[in-house]
């Protein structure tokens, strides 16, 4: 007899799995699930963001500086004309 009313209890455990509230449940940690992995997503975007703007910055601050060093060779080479050009006339 407990061997037959433990197959009923199966049974109606898994018809229980089968209403909406045992959908709902099962719904609700699915969204938990994958709220994590959004919020994990959204850390990975935000930490990709950082890392972006420091390469950026990185590139801008070596622009800068090649920028500056090509300016002071032009001023340089300018000066060395207008003095040989002054020395021979």
């Amino acid at each position: 007899m407990s061997g037959r009313s433990n197959a009923i209890s199966k049974t109606v455990q898994k018809k229980k799995n089968r209403t909406p509230l045992g959908k709902l449940s099962r719904l609700e940690q699915y969204g938990s699930l994958l709220t994590k992995k959004q919020e994990s997503q959204k850390l990975n975007r935000k930490e990709l963001l950082i890392q972006n703007l420091k390469l950026n910055q990185k590139k801008k601050k070596q622009q800068h500086k090649r920028n500056i060093l090509i300016i002071m060779v032009l001023i340089g080479l300018t000066i060395l004309i207008l003095s040989i050009f002054l020395l021979f006339k």
